[in-house]
């Protein structure tokens, strides 16, 4: 294949560095996001630390299937497999990702009846997005934080919710603060 196409080399990276390297950075946090795998992944001077790469348990077909889920508890009759792409492409055009979830829940307990609070995400354990960033940058050296901090780099599609962003930045400055950052 090499001489077919005549290639001069071959350049192996892991998708993380690539994401960095698309946005002219060699070093920087990467929040990677697709269907199936969320990884946190730090990259300083172009080498990821795969120590300190913090897998996530929630992807996009996570949400997809949690979405199967609740409407066929409010009575949809839901074939999981014909179906399911038809949920995946309701939750790409429809969902956000809110940027006061607190105050958007108290909203609509004021504004609408709610057969059930859905407070729990996905019946998920884990840390949220923000406590991985803030634990992974935290886990590196002290010289390299501020550089991870100021290149938080989001990729894949689970990562194009709107508001997710503004977000996330919100609760990583709030993180911070708290530490007295």
């Amino acid at each position: 294949m090499f001489e077919k196409y005549n290639f001069n080399g071959l350049f192996i990276q892991i998708q993380a560095v690539l994401t960095l390297y698309a946005q002219g950075l060699l070093t920087g946090l990467v929040i990677d996001s697709g269907d199936g795998v969320t990884h946190v992944v730090p990259a300083v001077d172009g080498y990821s630390f795969r120590h300190l790469t913090k897998p996530m348990n929630v992807a996009g077909r996570h949400i997809t299937c949690y979405l199967v889920d609740l409407l066929m508890c409010r009575g949809y009759a839901m074939n999981r497999t014909a179906d399911f792409e038809t949920v995946r492409e309701i939750k790409e055009k429809l969902c956000y990702v809110s940027y006061d979830y607190k105050r958007e829940y108290q909203l609509g307990l004021e504004t609408a009846i709610l057969v059930k609070k859905y407070m729990e995400f996905i019946d998920v354990e884990g840390d949220g997005m923000a406590d991985m960033v803030f634990c992974c940058i935290q886990e590196m050296d002290i010289d390299n934080r501020m550089m991870l901090y100021q290149h938080i780099v989001l990729s894949g599609g689970s990562t194009m919710y709107p508001r997710l962003p503004s977000r996330l930045e919100k609760e990583i400055l709030d993180r911070r603060c708290f530490e007295g950052k």
